[in-house]
């Protein structure tokens, strides 16, 4: 029931969003003759780019193990990037990308089970095999 729930929440949540924001735009002081408003760049700090990367390796990992369609895990990993304040075209930089590939690679072939989040943080955190593949993904993302 959960797993139909959320995908549907979303699907409905987030035309009415988008299509709001949008109408919000013309009506701004700061916006151009086409009604856009010119957005500072986002910041892609390291910070940022590691919980991109978390974020990508758990979507990643719970589309591969059926939790969720590959849609789905964007549309969690957008969401989970926004709540958290970051701007979510981090999730398309090619560093976090293949950080993220790394990681949940490892996380795939091992099956960690991704819907238990006790697991999956132990998994990141404390698992030896991960050392040496840690080490690679910092310097990528730095």
């Amino acid at each position: 029931m959960k797993r139909f729930l959320l995908p549907l929440l979303v699907a409905l949540a987030l035309p009415t969003a988008v299509s709001a924001g949008m109408d919000s735009l013309k009506y701004n002081k700061e916006a151009d003759d086409n009604g856009q408003i010119p957005f500072p760049a986002f910041p892609s700090t390291y910070g940022a780019r590691t919980f991109a990367a978390g974020v990508l390796t758990h979507s990643r990992c719970a589309a591969t193990q059926g939790y969720m369609t590959g849609k789905e895990a964007v549309l969690n990993a957008q969401n989970t990037m926004y709540k958290n304040g970051y701007s979510i075209k981090i999730l398309d930089e090619y560093r976090v990308m293949k950080a993220a590939e790394m990681l949940s690679d490892v996380c795939i072939e091992l099956k960690v089970n991704t819907n238990n989040r006790e697991e999956f943080t132990h998994f990141m955190t404390s698992f030896p095999a991960l050392n040496s593949l840690k080490e690679e993904v910092r310097k990528l993302l730095r």
